[in-house]
């Protein structure tokens, strides 16, 4: 892959983050849902990618590598809902008689 075509693919990424598309929660579960069915469809080139370029066995490219991402993203599917959601916090004393809140939203793009 050249570097043009990489830049090609992080300006397209960067473009559809600024059309504010991730924000929805259920379009965000269901790419969460697609890259764990990718990552499970592609498990065994995954293994072999890892032995190629770490020397990982299947087993422990599993559970060190493969295993982890998988539980992270089922653990996020389940909880995304709550964890995306508005979260009040302290107020500073200056702003006495209001609510401070944060609201999680996502930082941006990545390149996989």
């Amino acid at each position: 892959m050249t570097s043009n075509e990489i830049q090609s693919i992080v300006d397209k990424q960067k473009a559809f983050f600024s059309s504010g598309a991730t924000l929805d929660i259920g379009k965000r579960k269901e790419y969460l849902l697609s890259l764990r069915k990718s990552i499970l469809y592609h498990e065994s080139e995954i293994e072999e990618a890892l032995k190629k370029d770490l020397g990982k066995g299947t087993a422990e490219g599993f559970m060190c590598e493969i295993g982890m991402v998988l539980g992270e993203l089922s653990f996020q599917i389940k909880h995304i809902k709550r964890l995306s959601g508005r979260h009040y916090v302290k107020t500073p004393i200056m702003s006495f008689g209001s609510r401070s809140f944060r609201y999680p939203s996502p930082y941006g793009t990545v390149l996989i």
